[in-house]
């Protein structure tokens, strides 16, 4: 298995991202940053530090298919090529990416959250930690984009710009309706599950008549949108019971059992994506907070995720992967070849 042959694909993709330094202090190539970084990433690096101690126990190997023409960039040049580095450029070549290597499956639901990154406040000058919200693919189990909150702004200006960026026409687009506070029954489902002592009942309304939905400010923002959804969920255990209730909008026509089907599948961001990322890739302890780093970290981060789903041959979870692709590089290759 070729180091090449993998890495090439991802080398095509990121090619373009402009180099935000100057001329003098180019020591390494802005492509062997970022390769490093990506490598390191799946290999269970958290942070800066553990990126230069992977490429320093790899140098060897990586010296294969990279130039490295000065050795191992130091920490703190990862940390500040990071910084720097254009967010929108770097998401733009990891979607790119992600819609080169994967075919969506039709029909399948997309699901749109944002995520505070905890750990990327920094008290000392004032900067409050950011929020990331990304596009998962329920089926494909993939992350098809990211895209920051701007500050002293909500998700609800985020979600347009990242959904402007994804192609996912014949998907189901769902997002939690941040705002949009109202709903009257048009379509009902009720679905009732019973396992082990604890019962779920759900029920969902939808409507999707034109003149109302024009009356909702917060929803003429979003192209596409035809339904606005009610779910009410409550949880039963013993003598115990909670009752929630949440608000959606969706791209489906007003359907209410197929809704109902398709927001189970919406759950999965918060299982398979965020909880994930903070068991996994520590992604709440992480204080990589400089200027564009924490973005482009958990563009990082993604990357490797989806790397890392893609592989279905070894045993475990994603943290047990990570472990054996600093253990093997045969198994790094095959994780990197998608």
């Amino acid at each position: 298995m070729s180091p090449e042959s993998e890495i090439g694909n991802i080398a095509k993709h990121f090619s373009g991202v402009k180099d935000p330094r100057i001329d003098r202090t180019k020591r390494h190539r802005l492509l062997d940053i970022i390769i490093i970084a990506i490598c390191g990433v799946i290999c269970g690096a958290d942070s800066w530090v553990d990126i230069e101690l992977f490429g320093k126990t790899k140098i060897d190997w990586l010296k294969t298919f990279l130039r490295l023409p000065n050795g191992i960039p130091s920490h703190d040049t990862f940390g500040r090529v990071f910084a720097a580095l254009n967010p929108e450029e770097f998401e733009s070549s990891f979607m790119e990416w992600v819609q080169a290597i994967n075919q969506l499956t039709q029909g399948q639901v997309i699901a749109i959250d944002g995520k505070q990154l905890r750990g990327s406040h920094d008290s000392g000058i004032g900067k409050n930690a950011i929020y990331m919200v990304s596009a998962w693919a329920t089926e494909n189990k993939l992350v098809l984009g990211q895209r920051k909150v701007d500050d002293k702004s909500n998700e609800i200006t985020a979600i347009p710009k990242l959904l402007k960026l994804l192609e996912v026409k014949g998907c189901i687009v769902m997002v939690d309706a941040i705002g949009s506070q109202e709903g009257i029954p048009h379509s009902y489902a009720k679905m009732v599950n019973k396992d082990h002592g604890r019962i779920e009942i759900r029920q969902c309304w939808t409507i999707s008549d034109p003149e109302y939905l024009a009356n909702i400010r917060d929803l003429k923002r979003w192209e596409g949108i035809q339904t606005l959804v009610m779910i009410l969920s409550e949880r039963c255990i013993g003598d115990d019971s909670e009752v929630q209730d949440r608000y959606l909008i969706s791209s489906l026509e007003s359907n209410a059992e197929k809704i109902l089907r398709a927001k189970r599948s919406y759950w999965g961001i918060e299982n398979r994506l965020h909880w994930v990322l903070d068991i996994a890739f520590n992604e709440d302890r992480s204080r990589v907070r400089k200027d564009n780093a924490p973005q482009n970290f958990a563009v990082l981060r993604h990357m490797a995720l989806n790397l890392l789903k893609q592989e279905n041959t070894a045993k475990g979870g994603i943290k047990a992967k990570r472990l054996q692709c600093g253990w093997n590089v045969d198994y790094l290759l095959k994780v990197l070849g998608g």
